[in-house]
Parts: structure tokens; sequence; C-alpha cells
């Protein structure tokens, strides 16, 4: 994954500031005299200590260096995953895909991904969708359903969804050394079995899958604010590689 730099811009020693020479550099040599006029041409900078040869450095010079990456940050190398579905069993039709790169070890969010996918086409490929899950669906918001309802619209087919999914896992050449979700029981064998249906390998080896439920039962007083609506796949990716992040600070302390 790329990172973006910045630039830090500079004033002379002493901090004044950088004043222009004029555009007319021409001087008068007799205003009064009635003698011809001409260039005064602006005297030649001293030569610096060190390209005199002297053995005298200038501060400036003492710190003047470069080392490639110094202020790059280190590529991202986890991706959390969520699912919203429509159903609990390894087969389920999958309704919306969220994903993010995340640093595990720090506060840093990286590039999204997020896309709704044709429950229709997801039958058409054996997906199944149960009624229990249904039910539960209709026990949550307003703005959840609609959100599941209205992303059906538009939707991809499974292939196209699962193809932009290891697309995105594929921004950086070696992949994610960290595949993370909620529950190892849920996300993963779903995505594994629906991989399958189109085909497909799962994008990602299996000694590289992480389990949030895991590292939240070693710590289950610490939880963190939730921001944006729950049980949007993208939502729910952000906020469980957030509390990965806070609970990873126990680890590394």
């Amino acid at each position: 994954m790329t990172n973006s730099k910045h630039v830090v811009a500079t004033t002379p020693a002493g901090g004044g500031d950088i004043t222009p020479a004029p555009d007319d550099r021409s001087t008068s040599l007799a205003k009064n005299s009635g003698e011809a006029s001409g260039v005064v041409e602006p005297p030649k900078p001293e030569a610096s200590p060190a390209a005199a040869g002297s053995d005298e450095i200038t501060v400036e010079e003492l710190f003047r260096f470069d080392i490639p990456g110094l202020d790059e940050e280190p590529d991202l190398t986890a991706v959390m995953i969520d699912i919203e579905s429509l159903d609990i069993q390894p087969t389920a039709a999958i309704a919306s895909i969220g994903a993010v790169w995340f640093d595990p070890h720090s506060s840093r969010i990286g590039d999204t991904f997020h896309l709704h996918v044709d429950l229709e086409d997801c039958q058409r490929h054996g997906l199944t969708i149960g009624a229990d899950t249904v039910l539960w669906w209709l026990k949550q918001s307003g703005d959840a359903q609609a959100a599941l309802g209205n992303g059906q619209i538009d939707a991809a087919p499974l292939a196209t969804a699962l193809e932009a999914l290891h697309a995105f896992l594929s921004a950086d050449e070696d992949g994610p050394d960290e595949v993370w979700c909620n529950g190892a029981s849920f996300d993963f064998p779903i995505l594994a079995n629906a991989y399958a249906r189109i085909g497909w390998k799962t994008p990602w080896p299996f000694w590289s899958e992480r389990d949030l439920r895991t590292l939240k039962g070693l710590y289950p007083a610490q939880r963190i604010e939730r921001h944006g609506m729950a049980h949007h796949a993208l939502n729910d990716a952000i906020h469980q590689a957030r509390l990965v992040q806070r609970l990873m600070r126990n680890i590394d302390a």
C-alpha cells in the first residue's frame, strides 16, 4: 500500500522573510552629471568555506543529508473483513461485504472496500437464506433494514463481488499478512464456501486468519465507542479494526 508524504517548508536562518530581488537591476552611474548610464552587476556571493577548500563546515552543511524512506510509514499489513448475510450457516447468502486495511499495532486505518451482493444471484449459486436470520433482520433498526434492502437495487453478482474483494486484498503484491474477522466460525467459512461456488480458492492462506472474538474474550471490559450504523459491513469492519488496535495495546505494552 502506498503512503502519503509531507513536505516541510523552510525559511532562512534567523526566521526573516524571503524577499525577491526587484526586476529592474539597472542603476544610474551619473544622475546629474550627464554621463552615460550603465548596469551595475550585483556582487557575486562568496564561496562557502567547504567549496573554497577550507576545513570549516557550516551548520547547514553539517546537517545536510538524505536517508531514503526516512519519512515513510511502513505499509499496512492487515485487513479486517465483515459480511452481512441472510443465514448463519457456512452456505449463507451474502448481502454485503466490507473490508479495511489497517495496522493492528497503531491507530492507522487505510483503504476501504464495500459492495452489496445480489441475493438472487447468491441463490443461483446454491447459497442459502435462513428463516431465523430473516426474522433477526426484521428486529434490527430501520436504517439497517433500509441499507440492506436498498443495497439490492444495484447489487453486484456474487462472482463480481468476490473478484473485487480479491483485487482489494491484492493491492499489496504480497497480500495482507493478517486477515481478521469478528468470528472465525462465521465470516471465514461463509466466504470460503462462496469462493468455492464460483470456482475460486479462498484468496488468503489459512495461517493468516485472525479472530477478534478471541481477543475480546481476553479483555472483556475493554470496548470502544461505535461510530456509524451497526450491521453495516463497512462500518462494522472499521469498528472491529479499531477495537483490535485498542486491545493490542495490552499485548504490545
